[in-house]
């Protein structure tokens, strides 16, 4: 069996430098982008990055910036009925997420893996914003660094909004992505 999961994770290793290849290019060709403070990205330890969430495309950009293969994020489980959301999630190690309650089982999920030295991607409002503006923050945010004992990157992200519409009539549209210093909250 030990050589069946060695197989099954280098098959998984493969599919995600594929797949991180593919977007790479494809940001490069359909898109303008500008990083701002990649100096406040650690190259090690645990953190989380919490950036806002306009569209579809803040998180596979977030995903690519930070070069880092211990990233996860955590996604909504809804997104689980679509087969190809489903793939890119489990391909990306990203950790499910029931929105509806109180998921227990992902939050100790979130909080292992930013003990254990790992990044986690995720959106303080918990979803993408319905007006292109920032709606209120939930404290999953907050509740994992305190937990973890991890700092915060925050993270803004500007011209995404309409971007898919702009790339969909062959117009590149300009996106900046802002990496702020880290923070460390209270206890």
């Amino acid at each position: 069996w030990k050589g069946y999961n060695y197989s099954k994770r280098i098959m998984k290793n493969f599919t995600r430098s594929f797949l991180i290849m593919i977007f790479r290019f494809l940001f490069r060709v359909l898109s303008r982008i500008t990083v701002i403070g990649w100096e406040n990205l650690a190259r090690q330890g645990g953190y989380i990055v919490a950036a806002n969430h306009l569209s579809t495309i803040e998180v596979p950009l977030i995903y690519l910036l930070i070069d880092r293969d211990d990233l996860s994020g955590l996604v909504a489980k809804k997104h689980q009925k679509n087969a190809f959301f489903r793939f890119l999630v489990n391909s990306f190690n990203g950790i499910w997420l029931n929105r509806e309650e109180a998921d227990a089982h992902a939050l100790r999920a979130a909080r292992d893996h930013l003990r254990f030295g790992g990044v986690l991607g995720l959106s303080p409002e918990g979803t993408r914003s319905p007006t292109g503006a920032l709606i209120s923050a939930k404290t999953g945010v907050a509740f994992l660094a305190d937990q973890a004992n991890v700092p915060i990157v925050p993270a803004g992200v500007a011209g995404t909004y309409h971007a898919m519409g702009k790339i969909l009539t062959l117009r590149r549209p300009k996106i900046t992505v802002k990496f702020g210093k880290p923070f460390s909250l209270p206890p």
